[in-house]
């Protein structure tokens, strides 16, 4: 669900020789982590998380891992954080007795 989210709006913000996502299991992972890349987000299981981490080792480029359903939050300069904290805040709020994660990491992202 989240990379569908994510691929959604990367590809109708950026062009995709600037960036890309691409969807798949351990075997497709496996093969993409050995491409040529400047800067790798994986969202996924732990186990392959932990395969992920090998490649830009090996290639000493950053990497973000999204490992195990946990929630982030991110925005630009342009956000109101005190209103987007509140937000995030209601958004914790179980309904019909639905647990919810809370974002364990918030990233702004300035110029």
């Amino acid at each position: 669900m989240v990379s569908k989210i994510v691929a959604k709006i990367i590809k109708e913000n950026f062009e995709e020789n600037y960036i890309r996502v691409i969807e798949g299991d351990r075997q497709a992972t496996a093969e993409l982590i050995n491409a040529p890349f400047d800067n790798l987000f994986f969202t996924g299981s732990v186990s392959t998380g932990k395969m992920v981490m090998t490649a830009p080792r090996k290639k000493s480029v950053p990497v973000t891992l999204e490992l195990g359903g946990k929630a982030h939050a991110s925005s630009d300069e342009t956000a109101n954080i005190d209103l987007a904290a509140k937000k995030l805040a209601v958004g914790q709020i179980p309904t019909r007795d639905k647990p919810v994660s809370p974002p364990i990491m918030f990233t702004c992202i300035s110029k």
